[in-house]
């Protein structure tokens, strides 16, 4: 049971993820085509690290402008 629960958690925090990108009204298979286009760039470890930079960033001033939820 707790599996089950860690896995929809980890779920509603992607798809918390996926709105405060902006990507909410995005159609499904166009968003998961994006994903598996992009996926391979998450290999180089500068890039991943470069993409976390970035994710932080927007985190961090969606943050401070009170736009945010627990994602």
């Amino acid at each position: 049971m707790r599996e089950r629960k860690a896995d929809t958690r980890h779920k509603i925090k992607l798809g918390g993820i996926v709105i405060k990108a902006g990507a909410g009204t995005v159609d499904a298979y166009a968003l998961l085509g994006l994903l598996v286009e992009q996926i391979s760039r998450l290999q180089d470890p500068a890039e991943q690290q470069r993409l976390r930079d970035i994710g932080r960033a927007f985190a961090s001033h969606a943050d401070a402008t009170g736009t945010t939820s627990d994602a």
